[in-house]
């Protein structure tokens, strides 16, 4: 049994590696779990509860469990206790923002998590994110390598704002598309994106 803990800022992109360890490695389990944002579910009465039932139902089995954006030690604790029970080479993915809340833990067993703390993109990939969400290529099309560039830089390489500013970006183009000025929209959006960042 092995508790992967992924963490960093929001933004960074812990919710997506974790899907995609989820994704690729899920049929090598007997049964596979993603309890998205345990953070909101807890606020609700009675969530924590419910959250552990789910979890409970899976003992006894090899299993791979996500539990995504978890804010306070005590949810691992009282989610992660259960993990007893679970099969050998199981799994438990958890992320979260702050590398503090693994210290407040009771029930972690120290030597049996893999730590791991995301990093910034380089620019080279960020913009190769850009550019895939924005323009469906590797690279900037003649005429936005600079601005593109530009984009990258004032996100910070943090993959959501990338995502969301390309989405954006492509809403606009989409919109305009119909008309013959589809082109200068984007390039509009693009030089107003680089002065609000």
């Amino acid at each position: 049994m092995f508790d992967i803990y992924v963490h960093r800022m929001g933004g960074i992109s812990k919710t997506t590696l974790a899907k995609a360890v989820l994704d690729k490695f899920s049929g090598r389990f007997e049964s596979w779990k993603l309890i998205e944002n345990v953070r909101e579910e807890c606020l609700v009465q009675g969530g924590l509860n419910k959250l552990k039932e789910k979890l409970r139902r899976m003992q006894g089995k090899n299993v791979l469990i996500v539990l995504d954006y978890v804010d306070e030690g005590n949810q691992i604790d009282e989610l992660v206790e259960e993990h007893i029970g679970y099969g050998a080479g199981s799994v438990i993915i958890v992320t979260c923002r702050e590398k503090h809340i693994l210290r407040r833990c009771k029930g972690v067993a120290l030597d049996q998590i893999i730590h791991f703390e995301m990093n910034y993109m380089e620019y080279e990939n960020a913009l190769r994110l850009f550019c895939k969400k924005t323009f469906e290529r590797d690279t900037p099309p003649h005429g936005f390598e600079n601005l593109s560039g530009e984009v990258v830089k004032k996100t910070g390489g943090l993959p959501l704002s990338l995502i969301v500013m390309a989405r954006s970006i492509v809403t606009t183009k989409e919109k305009g598309r119909h008309g013959r000025n589809s082109e200068r929209i984007q390039r509009i959006f693009l030089i107003k994106m680089r002065t609000k960042c």
